[in-house]
Protein backbone atom coordinates (compact mmCIF):
# COMPACT_ATOMS: atom_id res chain seq x y z
CA UNK A 1 0.00 0.00 0.00
CA UNK A 2 1.35 3.36 -0.95
CA UNK A 3 3.22 5.17 1.96
CA UNK A 4 3.95 9.10 1.74
CA UNK A 5 7.21 9.19 1.63
CA UNK A 6 7.89 11.42 4.28
CA UNK A 7 7.06 8.25 6.50
CA UNK A 8 9.34 5.92 4.44
CA UNK A 9 12.12 8.30 4.86
CA UNK A 10 12.24 7.62 8.58
CA UNK A 11 12.13 3.58 8.70
CA UNK A 12 14.97 1.34 7.92
CA UNK A 13 15.07 -1.62 6.45
CA UNK A 14 13.46 -4.07 7.67
CA UNK A 15 14.15 -7.26 5.73
CA UNK A 16 16.77 -9.72 7.18
CA UNK A 17 20.43 -9.79 6.37
CA UNK A 18 23.19 -12.05 7.09
CA UNK A 19 26.21 -9.68 7.27
CA UNK A 20 29.28 -12.09 6.88
CA UNK A 21 31.83 -9.27 7.83
CA UNK A 22 34.37 -10.40 4.91
CA UNK A 23 36.59 -6.90 4.38
CA UNK A 24 37.88 -6.13 0.87
CA UNK A 25 41.01 -3.07 1.05
CA UNK A 26 41.40 -0.70 -1.07
CA UNK A 27 44.56 0.54 -3.03
CA UNK A 28 43.86 2.03 -6.04
CA UNK A 29 47.20 3.42 -7.63
CA UNK A 30 45.77 6.33 -9.27
CA UNK A 31 44.15 7.84 -5.58
CA UNK A 32 47.97 8.30 -4.67
CA UNK A 33 48.29 11.52 -6.05
CA UNK A 34 45.52 12.58 -3.71
CA UNK A 35 45.76 13.77 -0.02
CA UNK A 36 44.01 11.91 2.25
CA UNK A 37 41.26 13.81 4.12
CA UNK A 38 42.73 16.10 7.33
CA UNK A 39 39.88 18.69 7.42
CA UNK A 40 37.10 16.39 8.42
CA UNK A 41 33.76 17.62 10.31
CA UNK A 42 32.06 15.07 11.91
CA UNK A 43 27.88 15.58 11.85
CA UNK A 44 26.98 12.71 13.70
CA UNK A 45 27.34 11.75 16.99
CA UNK A 46 25.26 8.56 19.47
CA UNK A 47 23.73 9.13 21.95
CA UNK A 48 21.84 6.73 24.90
CA UNK A 49 17.47 7.08 24.35
CA UNK A 50 15.55 6.07 27.77
CA UNK A 51 15.32 2.46 27.19
CA UNK A 52 19.62 2.34 27.70
CA UNK A 53 19.96 1.72 23.58
CA UNK A 54 22.28 3.79 21.64
CA UNK A 55 21.44 5.51 18.80
CA UNK A 56 23.19 8.12 16.00
CA UNK A 57 21.75 11.39 15.24
CA UNK A 58 22.37 13.63 12.14
CA UNK A 59 23.11 17.38 12.72
CA UNK A 60 22.02 18.80 9.04
CA UNK A 61 21.74 22.56 9.59
CA UNK A 62 24.79 23.83 10.16
CA UNK A 63 26.26 21.90 6.83
CA UNK A 64 23.18 22.14 4.46
CA UNK A 65 20.86 24.54 2.72
CA UNK A 66 16.85 24.63 4.91
CA UNK A 67 14.28 23.45 3.00
CA UNK A 68 12.69 24.96 0.25
CA UNK A 69 8.76 24.52 -0.46
CA UNK A 70 9.27 22.42 -3.64
CA UNK A 71 10.94 19.84 -0.59
CA UNK A 72 7.29 19.20 0.46
CA UNK A 73 6.66 18.25 -2.98
CA UNK A 74 8.70 15.45 -3.00
CA UNK A 75 8.55 14.20 0.84
CA UNK A 76 4.28 14.55 0.10
CA UNK A 77 4.83 11.73 -2.71
CA UNK A 78 4.07 8.06 -2.25
CA UNK A 79 5.77 4.97 -2.16
CA UNK A 80 5.94 1.92 -1.22
CA UNK A 81 8.07 -0.64 0.85
CA UNK A 82 10.46 -2.71 -0.79
CA UNK A 83 8.61 -6.81 -1.07
CA UNK A 84 9.61 -9.10 1.92
CA UNK A 85 12.66 -11.09 1.13
CA UNK A 86 16.30 -11.97 2.90
CA UNK A 87 20.13 -11.06 2.21
CA UNK A 88 23.53 -12.38 2.03
CA UNK A 89 25.71 -9.65 2.14
CA UNK A 90 29.13 -10.87 1.33
CA UNK A 91 30.28 -9.32 -1.97
CA UNK A 92 30.60 -5.77 -2.71
CA UNK A 93 28.01 -6.58 -5.57
CA UNK A 94 25.56 -8.10 -2.52
CA UNK A 95 26.06 -4.53 -0.75
CA UNK A 96 25.29 -2.75 -3.70
CA UNK A 97 21.91 -4.83 -3.87
CA UNK A 98 21.05 -4.21 -0.95
CA UNK A 99 21.20 -0.59 -0.78
CA UNK A 100 19.59 0.02 -4.56
CA UNK A 101 16.81 -2.34 -2.98
CA UNK A 102 16.54 -0.95 0.08
CA UNK A 103 17.45 2.87 0.21
CA UNK A 104 18.12 3.79 -3.25
CA UNK A 105 14.77 2.99 -4.98
CA UNK A 106 12.71 3.74 -2.22
CA UNK A 107 14.30 7.57 -2.40
CA UNK A 108 14.57 7.64 -5.92
CA UNK A 109 10.61 7.49 -5.85
CA UNK A 110 10.78 10.89 -4.54
CA UNK A 111 12.56 12.25 -7.42
CA UNK A 112 10.11 10.66 -10.60
CA UNK A 113 9.19 14.07 -10.60
CA UNK A 114 10.03 17.78 -9.29
CA UNK A 115 12.45 17.71 -11.18
CA UNK A 116 13.24 13.90 -12.29
CA UNK A 117 16.46 12.06 -11.64
CA UNK A 118 18.08 8.53 -12.48
CA UNK A 119 20.19 6.09 -11.65
CA UNK A 120 23.55 5.21 -13.52
CA UNK A 121 25.84 2.38 -12.42
CA UNK A 122 29.14 2.66 -13.67
CA UNK A 123 28.49 5.65 -15.51
CA UNK A 124 31.41 7.82 -17.30
CA UNK A 125 32.06 11.63 -15.25
CA UNK A 126 30.45 14.51 -16.75
CA UNK A 127 33.76 16.17 -18.45
CA UNK A 128 35.04 17.00 -21.68
CA UNK A 129 38.21 15.34 -21.00
CA UNK A 130 38.29 11.59 -20.94
CA UNK A 131 38.52 9.62 -17.81
CA UNK A 132 39.39 5.89 -17.57
CA UNK A 133 38.74 5.86 -13.98
CA UNK A 134 34.45 4.83 -13.02
CA UNK A 135 32.38 5.37 -9.82
CA UNK A 136 30.09 2.82 -8.69
CA UNK A 137 26.77 4.63 -8.65
CA UNK A 138 25.60 8.00 -9.73
CA UNK A 139 22.72 10.42 -9.69
CA UNK A 140 22.15 12.70 -11.60
CA UNK A 141 18.68 14.60 -13.76
CA UNK A 142 17.14 12.80 -16.67
CA UNK A 143 18.66 15.04 -19.12
CA UNK A 144 21.66 13.23 -18.35
CA UNK A 145 23.87 15.95 -19.98
CA UNK A 146 24.35 17.89 -16.71
CA UNK A 147 27.00 17.44 -13.31
CA UNK A 148 25.71 14.70 -11.46
CA UNK A 149 23.41 15.46 -7.89
CA UNK A 150 25.41 12.47 -5.68
CA UNK A 151 27.91 10.10 -6.59
CA UNK A 152 28.55 6.62 -4.39
CA UNK A 153 31.19 3.90 -4.27
CA UNK A 154 30.84 0.50 -2.51
CA UNK A 155 32.69 -1.80 -0.31
CA UNK A 156 32.96 -4.88 1.66
CA UNK A 157 33.38 -4.12 5.50
CA UNK A 158 36.09 -1.30 5.08
CA UNK A 159 34.77 2.13 6.65
CA UNK A 160 36.52 2.54 10.13
CA UNK A 161 33.78 3.66 12.07
CA UNK A 162 35.68 5.03 15.02
CA UNK A 163 38.21 6.61 12.81
CA UNK A 164 35.01 8.60 10.55
CA UNK A 165 33.71 9.10 13.76
CA UNK A 166 36.08 10.78 15.42
CA UNK A 167 37.54 12.77 12.46
CA UNK A 168 41.07 11.53 12.93
CA UNK A 169 41.60 8.88 9.61
CA UNK A 170 44.83 6.85 10.07
CA UNK A 171 43.74 2.97 8.81
CA UNK A 172 41.26 5.25 6.41
CA UNK A 173 43.45 7.17 4.50
CA UNK A 174 43.22 4.94 1.41
CA UNK A 175 39.86 5.17 1.36
CA UNK A 176 39.85 9.34 1.63
CA UNK A 177 41.85 9.42 -0.95
CA UNK A 178 39.71 7.58 -3.34
CA UNK A 179 36.80 9.54 -2.20
CA UNK A 180 38.46 12.37 -3.05
CA UNK A 181 39.51 11.19 -6.13
CA UNK A 182 36.45 10.63 -7.68
CA UNK A 183 34.78 14.06 -6.55
CA UNK A 184 37.51 15.64 -8.20
CA UNK A 185 36.94 13.47 -11.05
CA UNK A 186 33.10 13.85 -11.36
CA UNK A 187 33.52 17.02 -9.96
CA UNK A 188 30.69 16.30 -7.67
CA UNK A 189 31.62 17.81 -4.34
CA UNK A 190 28.61 15.26 -2.37
CA UNK A 191 29.85 11.54 -2.29
CA UNK A 192 28.89 8.42 -0.40
CA UNK A 193 30.23 4.97 1.00
CA UNK A 194 28.40 2.02 1.72
CA UNK A 195 30.25 -1.10 2.96
CA UNK A 196 27.31 -3.69 4.03
CA UNK A 197 27.01 -1.94 7.94
CA UNK A 198 27.86 1.97 7.83
CA UNK A 199 26.92 4.44 5.10
CA UNK A 200 29.55 7.56 4.70
CA UNK A 201 28.01 10.77 3.65
CA UNK A 202 30.97 13.13 2.40
CA UNK A 203 30.32 16.99 1.16
CA UNK A 204 33.51 18.71 0.05
CA UNK A 205 32.89 22.46 0.43
CA UNK A 206 34.40 23.56 -2.14
CA UNK A 207 34.19 26.86 -3.55
CA UNK A 208 35.43 26.15 -6.74
CA UNK A 209 35.69 22.60 -8.68
CA UNK A 210 40.10 22.76 -7.94
CA UNK A 211 39.27 22.89 -4.13
CA UNK A 212 38.18 19.35 -4.11
CA UNK A 213 41.66 17.93 -4.90
CA UNK A 214 43.20 20.63 -2.15
CA UNK A 215 44.22 18.68 1.35
CA UNK A 216 42.72 22.05 2.79
CA UNK A 217 39.22 21.83 1.93
CA UNK A 218 36.82 20.80 4.39
CA UNK A 219 34.79 17.97 4.17
CA UNK A 220 31.45 17.33 6.03
CA UNK A 221 31.05 13.50 7.11
CA UNK A 222 28.05 12.00 8.48
CA UNK A 223 28.59 8.17 9.32
CA UNK A 224 25.30 6.13 9.70
CA UNK A 225 24.62 2.61 10.58
CA UNK A 226 22.65 0.07 8.65
CA UNK A 227 20.67 -1.14 11.86
CA UNK A 228 19.92 1.75 13.85
CA UNK A 229 17.72 2.31 17.09
CA UNK A 230 14.40 4.07 16.50
CA UNK A 231 14.62 7.94 16.42
CA UNK A 232 18.27 7.74 14.55
CA UNK A 233 19.09 9.05 11.39
CA UNK A 234 17.75 6.66 8.87
CA UNK A 235 20.10 5.51 5.52
CA UNK A 236 16.76 6.35 3.32
CA UNK A 237 16.83 10.02 5.28
CA UNK A 238 20.39 10.31 4.77
CA UNK A 239 20.63 9.80 0.74
CA UNK A 240 17.73 12.05 0.15
CA UNK A 241 19.31 14.98 2.09
CA UNK A 242 22.39 14.06 -0.21
CA UNK A 243 20.80 14.48 -3.25
CA UNK A 244 18.73 17.65 -2.15
CA UNK A 245 22.03 19.54 -1.63
CA UNK A 246 23.16 17.78 -4.83
CA UNK A 247 20.22 19.46 -6.59
CA UNK A 248 20.88 23.02 -5.19
CA UNK A 249 23.72 22.99 -6.19
CA UNK A 250 23.08 22.28 -9.82
CA UNK A 251 20.54 24.89 -9.55
CA UNK A 252 23.36 26.97 -8.90
CA UNK A 253 25.48 26.07 -11.81
CA UNK A 254 22.40 26.84 -13.80
CA UNK A 255 21.79 30.69 -12.34
CA UNK A 256 21.99 33.42 -14.77
CA UNK A 257 25.46 35.39 -15.08
CA UNK A 258 25.71 38.69 -13.38
CA UNK A 259 22.50 38.30 -12.16
CA UNK A 260 21.78 41.72 -10.20
CA UNK A 261 19.60 42.00 -7.11
CA UNK A 262 18.98 45.60 -6.11
CA UNK A 263 22.24 46.48 -7.93
CA UNK A 264 24.18 43.80 -6.41
CA UNK A 265 25.52 40.51 -8.63
CA UNK A 266 27.31 37.89 -6.41
CA UNK A 267 30.85 37.71 -5.79
CA UNK A 268 31.01 34.15 -7.28
CA UNK A 269 28.89 30.78 -6.15
CA UNK A 270 29.79 28.06 -3.31
CA UNK A 271 30.52 24.74 -5.69
CA UNK A 272 29.00 22.78 -2.95
CA UNK A 273 25.88 24.43 -1.91
CA UNK A 274 24.92 26.91 -5.58
CA UNK A 275 24.78 29.76 -2.30
CA UNK A 276 25.36 33.58 -4.27
CA UNK A 277 28.31 35.11 -1.51
CA UNK A 278 27.81 38.93 -1.55
CA UNK A 279 30.98 41.31 -1.00
CA UNK A 280 30.34 43.68 1.24
CA UNK A 281 31.38 46.70 2.96
CA UNK A 282 35.64 46.43 3.65
CA UNK A 283 35.60 43.60 1.62
CA UNK A 284 33.61 41.23 3.82
CA UNK A 285 32.09 38.30 2.08
CA UNK A 286 28.18 37.36 3.01
CA UNK A 287 25.32 34.90 2.25
CA UNK A 288 23.40 37.84 3.07
CA UNK A 289 22.29 40.61 0.38
CA UNK A 290 24.07 44.00 1.32
CA UNK A 291 21.11 45.22 1.73
CA UNK A 292 19.62 43.44 4.62
CA UNK A 293 19.81 44.32 8.09
CA UNK A 294 18.64 46.76 10.67
CA UNK A 295 20.78 49.65 8.59
CA UNK A 296 18.35 48.85 5.77
CA UNK A 297 15.40 49.39 8.30
CA UNK A 298 15.43 45.63 9.03
CA UNK A 299 14.92 44.63 5.48
CA UNK A 300 15.12 41.06 4.43
CA UNK A 301 16.14 40.00 1.04
CA UNK A 302 16.14 36.54 0.89
CA UNK A 303 16.02 33.31 -1.99
CA UNK A 304 13.14 31.34 -2.30
CA UNK A 305 12.24 28.23 -4.47
CA UNK A 306 9.31 28.53 -6.90
CA UNK A 307 7.32 25.31 -6.24
CA UNK A 308 5.47 25.59 -9.78
CA UNK A 309 8.66 25.45 -11.66
CA UNK A 310 11.42 25.05 -9.71
CA UNK A 311 13.36 27.98 -9.90
CA UNK A 312 15.09 30.11 -7.19
CA UNK A 313 13.48 33.60 -7.39
CA UNK A 314 14.34 36.41 -4.81
CA UNK A 315 12.26 38.28 -1.78
CA UNK A 316 12.11 41.18 -0.20
CA UNK A 317 10.51 41.37 3.21
CA UNK A 318 8.95 38.39 2.21
CA UNK A 319 7.43 39.78 -0.95
CA UNK A 320 8.71 38.25 -4.43
CA UNK A 321 11.16 40.70 -6.00
CA UNK A 322 10.14 42.01 -9.63
CA UNK A 323 12.09 41.34 -12.78
CA UNK A 324 12.88 45.18 -13.46
CA UNK A 325 16.02 44.52 -15.59
CA UNK A 326 14.66 41.83 -17.68
CA UNK A 327 17.06 39.59 -16.51
CA UNK A 328 14.89 36.58 -17.09
CA UNK A 329 14.38 36.35 -20.76
CA UNK A 330 14.46 34.37 -23.81
CA UNK A 331 18.09 34.78 -24.20
CA UNK A 332 18.59 32.68 -20.74
CA UNK A 333 19.64 29.23 -21.05
CA UNK A 334 16.59 27.43 -20.15
CA UNK A 335 17.35 25.02 -17.40
CA UNK A 336 14.88 22.11 -15.63
CA UNK A 337 11.92 21.63 -17.20
CA UNK A 338 9.52 21.45 -14.43
CA UNK A 339 5.92 19.90 -14.59
CA UNK A 340 6.37 20.30 -18.31
CA UNK A 341 7.19 23.58 -18.90
CA UNK A 342 10.69 25.37 -18.27
CA UNK A 343 11.08 28.74 -16.03
CA UNK A 344 11.32 30.58 -19.18
CA UNK A 345 7.68 30.20 -19.58
CA UNK A 346 7.06 32.27 -16.26
CA UNK A 347 7.41 36.04 -15.96
CA UNK A 348 7.85 38.64 -13.63
CA UNK A 349 9.58 37.23 -9.95
CA UNK A 350 13.41 37.92 -10.45
CA UNK A 351 14.67 34.61 -10.87
CA UNK A 352 18.19 33.10 -10.49
CA UNK A 353 17.58 30.33 -12.91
Amino acid sequence: MPVPLSQLFQESPSNYAHFTGYTTATDKPWAKKYPPITELVVHTSVVVDEAGKEKTIADWDTAMLPSFDDDRLRLNAHGERPNRRRYRLDTESDMALWFHTEVSNVVLAAWNDNPAAVQSCEAKPWTEEPISETVDVTYSLSAGDKPPLAIGEFKRNLINVFEWRTGNLRISQRLSRELRGYADKYKCPQIFCFDGETLLLLQFRADNHNDIARETCQVDCWVLPRENAAGGCTLRDGLHRLLVQGFRRCQGLLAVEHLSIKGYVPQYRELYSGRPVFCHAHGMLSYEHPETGQENNGRLLDRQVDANDGSFYWRCNGQPMVDENNCWNEDAAAPITWHGVTPLQIRGRLKEN
